[in-house]
Formats: C-alpha cells, sequence, structure tokens
C-alpha cells in the first residue's frame, strides 16, 4: 500500500529523529489526522519558513500543492544549496547500489530519463498546471543538488532532469514532440492490416512513430507515449456499436490523466454496422480532451487496395501536421 507523503519525505524522517517532531503542511496534518491515529509532535510550516540545524546548515519551506499530492512542499538546504522536493522531479526505476547521477553511465541516465517520462505521464501529469507554478517558484533557488522522494539523486548535472520536467509540463498547454503514437487493437486481424500503410504514411514525412497493441501494452507505458507525442493514431474495430473494449478503456485513462490538445486519426475494420465514432466522440467531449480528428478511416471487413492507399494518404497528411505544430511549439518555447 502506497502511504500519502504529509511531510517532506526523507527530511521528515530526518527532522523526526534530530528534533524530535515533524514538519507538516496544515493540509498535510489534516490528511495525516485523517488518515492515521498519529501521536507524534509535530509543526506547521509554510513557505517562507525556515529551520536553524547548527553549523551553518538551515531549511528552508516551499510550497507547491498538488505536485501530486495537495500537501506537496520541497525542502531547500541553503549551505548545500540541496533541494529536495518530494514528488517533483521523480522517476520510476530500480536505483541499486548506485543512487547518484554521477555513479550512472550515459545509458543508465538515459534510462532513468524514460522512467522519469513514465513517471510523469502516470502520476503528475494531470497536475501539470501545478507543476509549471511550481517549477516557477524554484527560480530563484541556486540548486546543485535534486533529491527527489523517487528515482535517482542528481548532483552533477541537477538541470538535466529540471529542463526535462518543464518540457514535460510544457505538453499539456501545447503541441508536444514531433511523434506520434499508433495505438492499435484488432479482434480478427483486419483493423491490424491498416495499421502497416498508416505508419509507412507517417514514416515517408519523418516523423517518429511509436505503434503500440492494445491491450498487450502496458497503459503507464501508452500514457508515457501519447503524453510526448503531438499525433494518435486510434486503429480498432467497431464490437457492438461501439470501440473496441481495451481502447475504450486506455483512452478513457488518456482523458483522466487530462491528455489534451493533441492531433488524431481513427481507423478501423466493421463488420454489420459502425459506431465507434460516435462513442469516440462522446468520450472525447466528456473529458472535454480537445483533439482535433482527421476524418477517419472505417471499412467493412477486409480494406482493398484503395482503402489502403486512403490509409497511407491520411497517414502523411496527420505526419504533415504533427510536424508544423511541433515545429511552431518548439519556436514558441525558444
Amino acid at each position: 500500500m502506497r502511504l500519502p507523503i504529509f511531510a517532506a519525505g526523507l527530511v521528515g524522517c530526518l527532522l523526526a529523529k534530530r528534533l524530535e517532531w515533524n514538519p507538516l503542511l496544515l493540509m498535510g496534518l489534516a490528511l495525516a489526522q485523517a488518515f492515521y491515529d498519529l501521536d507524534v509532535r509535530y509543526r506547521v510550516v509554510k513557505t517562507g519558513d525556515s529551520i536553524a540545524l547548527g553549523q551553518g546548515r538551515e531549511l528552508r519551506f516551499v510550497e507547491v500543492p498538488n505536485v501530486h499530492w495537495p500537501d506537496t512542499m520541497v525542502t531547500y538546504e541553503t549551505s548545500t544549496r540541496t533541494l529536495m522536493p518530494c514528488d517533483v522531479f521523480g522517476s520510476f526505476g530500480e536505483i541499486g547500489n548506485a543512487p547518484y547521477d554521477d555513479q550512472l553511465s550515459e545509458e543508465q541516465l538515459q534510462f532513468f530519463e524514460r522512467e522519469a517520462v513514465r513517471y510523469y505521464a502516470n502520476i503528475v501529469a494531470r497536475f501539470s498546471s501545478s507543476v509549471t507554478r511550481g517549477l516557477e517558484k524554484l527560480t530563484d533557488l541556486p540548486v546543485d543538488i535534486v533529491a527527489p522522494g523517487h528515482g535517482v539523486v542528481w548532483r552533477k548535472n541537477p538541470a538535466r532532469i529540471v529542463e526535462l520536467y518543464r518540457r514535460l509540463a510544457s505538453y499539456n498547454k501545447g503541441p508536444a514532440q514531433p511523434r506520434v503514437t499508433v495505438l492499435w487493437g484488432s479482434m480478427y486481424g483486419y483493423t491490424e492490416q491498416a495499421v502497416r500503410p498508416v505508419v509507412e504514411g507517417l514514416e515517408e514525412i519523418g516523423v517518429d512513430v511509436c505503434v503500440q497493441q492494445v491491450p498487450q501494452t502496458h497503459i503507464s507505458d501508452i500514457l508515457a507515449s501519447v503524453w510526448q507525442s503531438t499525433g494518435v493514431v486510434l486503429a480498432m474495430p467497431t464490437y457492438e456499436f461501439k470501440m473496441f473494449p481495451p481502447m475504450a478503456t486506455a483512452i478513457d485513462e488518456l482523458g483522466r490523466k487530462l491528455v489534451t490538445g493533441k492531433l488524431a486519426l481513427r481507423l478501423g475494420s466493421y463488420g454489420w454496422s459502425g459506431g465507434a465514432q460516435r462513442e469516440l466522440d462522446e468520450l472525447l467531449a466528456l473529458h472535454k480532451m480537445n483533439w482535433t480528428l482527421l476524418e477517419p478511416i472505417e471499412f467493412k471487413g477486409a480494406m482493398d487496395s484503395e482503402e489502403e492507399e486512403l490509409i497511407r494518404q491520411r497517414g502523411r497528411e496527420l505526419g504533415l501536421q504533427v510536424k508544423e505544430q511541433s515545429l511552431e511549439g518548439l519556436a514558441r518555447a525558444m
């Protein structure tokens, strides 16, 4: 069971031993009392409060609510310029005996960056606006070490994880990478046949393509890929007048995580009738996802040669729009 983080993680534990009390936000105190019957000494702190530890060491506290708990705060140690940011700058991945970035190879660092993307998309993506506000609060702090509650401690190049989070948070409001995630699910193989021509069309334009099968691909990997993508292809058959159920589940989760503003193309096979598009439109509207949909392509049974070429052409169209939007987004960010 994952326990709520009411204090500043490791800092709270250390202070409890050193000072015999725990630092908590007022919100954290209320949550702690709601979840546990705690009999501990505590001190309520807020942004701007500090604690002198002696020998020139001082802790300062900054509230960064809803990243991703409402009581989240970061702790900053002034003499070593160490930022202990709780869930901010976190990642998945087993640490082992090398918890610091300067102990890791470039290949290992890239692994933890990928895991940071997966962590962000699954844990804090819904709170991206709060992440952006939190990062703004930390701008003026001179930081030499970033020690998050989850993942690697960054002491050689802390800017690497900070800039990654800044970039990931920006995807909430605008285009992401020049990349398309192709999500596909197929019941009898006919929709699967349409994946190849749409991927070919995308690759002709030169955008990155990530192909993921539903439900075989874990939802955490789907969230990470789609979060980084400016475009999405949804290849699925109609099932009983609605979407292929595993695809509906995946899209619902994307909506819950506020994956908004994507360019998208739906295609797929149907038997006696269609209906998947209607349910897709309803689900996108329900979660206010604001996706821009290209004209969908549905084919009865197996696609013929004309439909295959149309799918390939629609892939080119999506690729061109993705490249244009992602470049515009990059220009605005510079």
